[in-house]
């Protein structure tokens, strides 16, 4: 004698069921796809600034403070002068730039740091901006996000320990995306 066995898989009824609920899902899910797909392309023209700004602002960071710094602090008599910064001569390009002040002039096309102009920045335009500043005393804040460096005295001031490095991205004369720090001679 055969033993019958129960019979294993889905009834036809199960699978229309199955396929209704599955067709009643999917609208809403598919919706929520394509908002989710819109709402991520809408933080690309912040990223794209932020990221330019904070590589060139690393990169001057890394340079020296101070053309005649060697090492240690500079006294005042030693520092360049105000009227004076920017590049020196023969300092014509990104690979000859050897301290901070240097990157004043630079071309505001974005480029690499061997002058190779960025095709993906190519609606961008770069300035940067090196000051002496005054008003800090001799201590930064304990907090530095707290700081407001929009009081800080930028005109005309006398040489101090510090320097103010603002890099600005601007797009169609806009600014998009700005970018400052404070760099002490010690």
């Amino acid at each position: 004698m055969k033993k019958v066995r129960p019979q294993k898989g889905f009834t036809l009824m199960e699978l229309l069921i199955m396929i209704i609920i599955a067709g009643m899902a999917m609208p809403p899910l598919v919706a929520l796809l394509i908002l989710i797909n819109q709402e991520s392309t809408t933080i690309i023209p912040y990223v794209e600034p932020s990221v330019l700004a904070i590589q060139l602002m690393e990169e001057i960071k890394g340079k020296k403070w101070d053309e005649n710094w060697i090492g240690g602090k500079l006294e005042d008599a030693d520092k360049t002068s105000p009227g004076s910064l920017g590049a020196d001569s023969g300092e014509s390009t990104r690979t000859l730039y050897d301290d901070m002040d240097d990157y004043i002039n630079i071309n505001p096309i974005p480029q690499d740091i061997h002058g190779n102009n960025l095709p993906q920045y190519q609606d961008y335009r770069v300035t940067v901006g090196v000051y002496y500043v005054r008003g800090l005393g001799t201590t930064l804040p304990l907090n530095p996000g707290s700081f407001d460096f929009s009081s800080v005295d930028t005109t005309n001031p006398p040489v101090s320990n510090y320097k103010r490095i603002d890099v600005t991205i601007t797009k169609n004369s806009q600014v998009v995306y700005r970018v400052s720090t404070v760099a002490c001679n010690y």
